[in-house]
């Protein structure tokens, strides 16, 4: 009779917590690196609305920030506004155009309209945490409110506001389903169902992040450094920038 250990269906103690819930968990947060510096993001606090001014003066002013950015300083280092977006299947079956794809991808941060609450339209840069969220605070941003809709059936009917100003429609793509042969039609009148399903998102639930400190290796061409020696150094330089 095999002894090995069941877990399938049993308790398994778990040897994370005790560290978790004493305060003894170490994060990617709590490693202080020489150089370091916090981001914090000022997000809209409304629905929807446009963006009628940004002012970051008092925000670039506040001791320890290091920088403040608004989509209009990032553009000169960026190749597109927009967030990225892979291809998808649709396109490449014909379902959908890329044209669809470019008009609804997030913006890296918003400019003149923001379409959800949290909507990110600067970040801060500064020595530390609290006082990158000092000064996000400092950031004054005037803002015209715009109707907004957050329940899916509402959002469908012909008189709902856009979720989007640049686009016309809130329904996207509007795909038709291959038809039924005639015989199959003529037997079942068409049906309708509505349904509930949770909401998806491509957002992580869990990030993995690193951190790592540059090394300086000194070569020498002397007896104590061959090429045996001179490979493991290398190795072992790979293996700590990663």
């Amino acid at each position: 009779m095999s002894t090995a250990r069941i877990s399938f269906g049993a308790r398994t103690a778990r040897v994370e917590d005790p560290a978790l819930l004493t305060g003894k968990g170490r994060f990617i947060d709590d490693i202080a690196l020489p150089g370091t510096l916090s981001a914090v993001f000022v997000r809209s606090p409304h629905a929807h609305a446009t963006i009628n001014s940004i002012d970051t003066r008092a925000a670039r002013a506040a001791p320890g920030v290091h920088a403040v950015f608004t989509l209009d300083d990032l553009m000169p280092h960026l190749s597109s506004e927009r967030t990225p977006l892979g291809q998808s299947v649709r396109e490449i079956v014909g379902l959908a155009s890329r044209g669809l794809r470019e008009n609804i991808t997030p913006f890296v941060l918003a400019r003149d309209e923001v379409c959800y609450v949290g909507d990110p339209i600067a970040v801060v840069v500064a020595e530390s945490r609290p006082v990158a969220e000092d000064a996000a605070q400092r950031v004054e941003i005037a803002f015209d409110l715009l109707p907004a809709v957050a329940d899916l059936r509402a959002a469908l009917t012909p008189d709902a506001p856009p979720v989007h100003r640049r686009v016309a429609s809130n329904i996207w793509p509007n795909t038709p389903l291959p038809t039924a042969t005639a015989s199959v039609r003529s037997r079942r009148p068409p049906t309708s169902s509505r349904c509930r399903s949770t909401s998806t998102a491509a957002a992580p639930i869990r990030s993995k992040a690193a951190a790592s400190l540059p090394v300086t290796i000194r070569w020498s061409r002397g007896p104590r450094c061959g090429p045996r020696r001179r490979a493991r150094m290398r190795s072992a330089w790979r293996s700590s920038s990663c």
